[in-house]
């Protein structure tokens, strides 16, 4: 949590656009299902993969004209913010905890809160200038982004593969893009249509569920007969 907050933070304050670091962090299905076969032995069909390319497709036409001349650090930070996603869902899936939902929820956010007071310091200082917009936003963060995001995307893993769930991450900047329009008004464009609809569409292969198929074999002693 604290990985992935503290770099995505840093590279859209060094000049990364939102879009680019969402199309940055919708790398994380891909990454996800290349290398849950050899992590976690479970099993992408090819229709999966046609489904998590097409998403990527999505997301790249949600946020086209996103690139810009920020430094190539602000980028590494970004691929970073992915990567520590990638290495907390391996984990999580590869060993999963008897701890709860809340519980675990709570541990993450103390020991997240610790390490981000020393940034704090230096930049603005730990304590918040206290306001009706402050104790919105927190209230904001707490219920849609850590019980909503984290907390759905940890309970929804445990019942699901990685790659089905990460799949899901495709959604969010079309998704963010009609949130905008609907609470501050903001224009939707048609890359943004369409790239929905191209994401839509690829979460939706990817969410194929893989049959398995039974073996039948014959007892040895029925050959007797």
């Amino acid at each position: 949590m604290f990985g992935y907050l503290a770099t995505i933070i840093a590279a859209i304050d060094m000049g990364v656009s939102p879009g680019t670091a969402a199309l940055i962090a919708s790398l994380q299905p891909i990454v996800t299902a290349a290398l849950a076969g050899i992590v976690l032995s479970e099993k992408v069909v090819f229709k999966q993969w046609v489904g998590l390319c097409l998403g990527f497709i999505g997301v790249a036409v949600t946020v086209v004209g996103g690139l810009n001349d920020s430094p190539l650090l602000a980028y590494a930070l970004a691929l970073l913010s992915m990567v520590c996603i990638v290495v907390a869902t391996f984990v999580a899936k590869a060993r999963p905890s008897k701890v709860t939902l809340l519980p675990s929820l709570t541990i993450q956010c103390l020991i997240t809160s610790v390490l981000f007071m020393p940034l704090a310091y230096f930049n603005g200082g730990i304590v918040p200038e206290i306001s009706l917009n402050f104790a919105y936003a927190v209230a904001w963060f707490v219920l849609f982004s850590t019980l909503g995001a984290y907390g759905l995307y940890w309970q929804i893993l445990s019942k699901s593969s990685a790659t089905r769930v990460s799949s899901l991450i495709y959604l969010t900047p079309p998704v963010t893009t009609l949130w905008a329009w609907i609470m501050f008004g903001e224009a939707i464009t048609v890359p943004a249509i369409l790239g929905l609809g191209i994401s839509a569409v690829g979460v939706y292969l990817t969410l194929v569920k893989i049959k398995d198929k039974k073996v039948t074999t014959t007892h040895p002693c029925s050959l007797t007969k």
